[in-house]
C-alpha cells in the first residue's frame, strides 16, 4: 500500500498482509489527514510493517495514526513515523495505539515515532525481540497497561521524557500465547494479559482473546438435560 498525494482519511480494517517488504509506505508527497489500521494482520513484513516518513502534510505524512486490535507476526518494525520539523516541543501528529499483539521485531525499537510527543501506547503485547518497546520523546507520550518479554531495556527516553510516564507495566513477563511458533497467540487460562486491560478486558488484539465458555441453564420438562448435551458446545457448562 503506498499513498503518495493528499489521501484525506484512509482507513484500513480486515485486511491481511503477508510477505511483503513494506506493509504501507508514505512520504515525500503524502499529506493525508487520518490513517487508521483496525482488526488486520502483518506478517513476515521484512522492512517496516508501517512506515510514514516526513511528508507534505502540515504536522506529519498525516496528523492522526490510530492502531488499534491488529497483529503483527515477524516484522522488522511495527511503525516508522517522523515528525515533519523534527522537533518535539511543537505540535506535531497524534499516535493512538491500542490493543495490539506484537510478536517478533529485528529493529532496534517496535515502535519507532521519532519526536513526536503525542504518542498513546496501551492495553498491548510485544514479546519475542532484542530490542526496545519504544523511545518515549516529550513529557506528553504515555504508556500504560502493556505487557513485554524479551526485550532489551524495555523503553527509552527522548526530549524530557521519563519513566514516570508509564504505568501497569508488566516487563520481562511471559504471556502465555498458544502457539507463538506457529501463529497463535490465544491467551491461555492463567496468562497475566487477561483482564489486565484499562477497559476492563485483557491485554493485546481482542481477537485472541478466548472467548467465555458456554452456560446453558436447564429448566424443568421433558428431554431438557438431553438438548442441552446435543447443543452445548466443547468446554460448556450446563447447570
Amino acid at each position: 500500500i503506498k499513498p503518495t498525494s493528499d489521501s484525506g482519511t484512509i482507513r484500513i480494517e480486515g485486511c491481511d498482509i503477508i510477505n511483503a517488504n513494506n506493509g504501507l509506505s508514505g512520504s515525500g508527497s503524502m499529506a493525508g489527514d487520518s490513517l487508521i489500521f483496525k482488526n488486520c494482520t502483518f506478517t513476515n513484513i521484512s522492512s517496516y510493517a508501517i512506515k510514514l516518513k516526513k511528508g507534505a502534510g502540515t504536522l506529519g505524512p498525516v496528523n492522526y495514526l490510530q492502531l488499534e486490535d491488529c497483529t503483527f507476526d515477524s516484522v522488522y518494525q511495527v511503525v516508522l513515523m517522523e515528525d515533519n520539523d523534527g522537533n518535539v516541543s511543537t505540535a506535531g501528529p497524534e499516535v493512538e495505539i491500542n490493543h495490539l499483539t506484537v510478536y517478533g521485531v529485528g529493529a532496534p525499537s517496535a515502535f519507532q515515532t521519532e519526536n513526536i510527543g503525542g504518542v498513546t501506547l496501551k492495553n498491548t503485547i510485544v514479546a519475542n525481540m532484542d530490542s526496545l518497546v519504544m523511545d518515549l520523546y516529550g513529557t506528553s507520550t504515555t504508556v500504560s497497561n502493556v505487557l513485554y518479554k524479551d526485550s532489551d531495556g524495555g523503553f527509552g527516553y527522548q526530549g524530557g521524557a521519563t519513566f514516570l510516564q508509564l504505568s501497569d507495566v508488566q516487563s520481562e513477563v511471559d504471556p502465555m500465547f498458544a502457539d507463538a511458533a506457529n501463529g497463535d497467540f490465544t491467551l491461555q487460562a492463567g496468562s497475566p494479559a487477561l483482564n489486565a486491560a484499562d477497559d476492563g478486558g485483557s491485554l493485546g488484539d481482542n481477537r485472541w482473546i478466548p472467548a467465555a465458555p458456554e452456560m446453558i441453564e436447564v429448566t424443568a420438562g421433558t428431554d431438557q438435560i438431553l438438548a442441552a448435551f446435543q447443543s452445548i458446545a466443547p468446554g460448556g457448562t450446563i447447570i
